[in-house]
């Protein structure tokens, strides 16, 4: 019913500015509950965790300065098992906590899992 689980993640922000973004690459540490039988073919979950992120904002071809920030994130999924594999698809928010306002933002991810319940 318990488990944990890290991931990395990059993700790049179009703004408002012509030519500008924003860049963000960073780690979470999860725990992940996930309710009902082991053995069921589709099992949903709820995560939430830590992590950190590096941001850098870039207009045009000058690049500032990254700047490493706490962040934390919220969501849950379903997982669709096959045997020792599944299918999952999964929303969550994260909050990057940057200077002057945090960034927030909601992935919407399909993956693969290997192993484990």
């Amino acid at each position: 019913m318990f488990g944990g689980r890290v991931d990395g993640m990059y993700v790049r922000h179009s703004l408002e500015l012509p030519d500008a973004s924003t860049a963000l690459i960073g780690a979470n540490a999860d725990l992940v509950v996930s309710p009902g039988s082991a053995g069921s073919k589709v099992r949903p979950y709820i995560l939430g965790g830590v992590g950190f992120f590096n941001s850098k904002s870039e207009v045009g071809s000058v690049e500032g300065e990254g700047q490493t920030n706490f962040a934390y994130n919220l969501g849950g999924g379903l997982l669709f098992k096959a045997g020792r594999m599944g299918v999952f698809v999964e929303a969550r928010y994260i909050s990057v906590s940057t200077d002057p306002q945090s960034q927030g933002f909601i992935p919407i991810v399909l993956g693969l899992r290997f192993g484990g319940n």
